[in-house]
């Protein structure tokens, strides 16, 4: 599914940043500005995750690829 290859396109990004898909979706979700994440954390551990992703600088180039996929110029 289109899902699914997004998410596995999240999981290599973050191999490259040493950080978990999770990260990865969230950052995007907070630079694509049709996307509002409601982040639904339930332990600390999960909100230092959360949290993470505001560091996460994703350029066009890169938010593109994560979204549709194709050429993955600029990660």
């Amino acid at each position: 599914s289109a899902n699914r290859r997004r998410r596995n396109r999240c999981a290599e990004y973050g191999r490259h940043l040493g950080a978990p898909a999770e990260v990865v979706a969230l950052a995007w979700s907070l630079h694509t500005p049709a996307v509002m994440p409601i982040v639904g954390a339930r332990t600390v551990a999960e909100v230092a995750t959360s949290m993470a992703a505001a560091e996460v600088c994703l350029d066009a180039a890169t938010a593109r690829w994560l979204s549709v996929g194709g050429n993955s110029a600029g990660r």
